[in-house]
């Protein structure tokens, strides 16, 4: 078993050491995205979220909005220029009066076309 030394164990790790720790724990490449992604709640099919895309990848996409409603584990469908599917919510995170919220792809995402 291995054990920190008491030098590293006072030390809180930086920012930038955190930040590396996130980035290597993503399997799949991003890409910025932008336009219009419609998310609707599977237990209420009378609730839909109009966000923001701000980035995909190939089994998830991140995405803005203004919406509360929206609980880490939650499934739900989605619809933007380039794909629809069921993902799950993955974590949220509210700075500055705006919400983004992960999600994860949790079946093959059906690739639509439009111009």
């Amino acid at each position: 078993m291995k054990t920190a030394s008491l030098e590293s164990a006072d030390r809180a790790p930086s920012s930038t050491a955190s930040a590396q720790s996130n980035l290597e724990r993503r399997r799949e490449k991003r890409a910025p995205a932008e336009g219009e992604v419609l998310i609707q709640l599977i237990e209420s099919t009378q609730v839909v979220i109009s966000a923001h895309l701000e980035d995909v990848s190939v089994g998830g996409f991140r995405a803005s909005h203004d919406s509360p409603l929206l609980a880490s584990g939650q499934r739900v469908t989605f619809n933007h220029r380039s794909a629809s599917g069921n993902a799950r919510v993955v974590w949220n995170r509210s700075a500055d009066g705006k919400r983004e919220s992960g999600f994860f792809i949790v079946e093959p995402p059906a690739l639509t076309e439009r111009g």
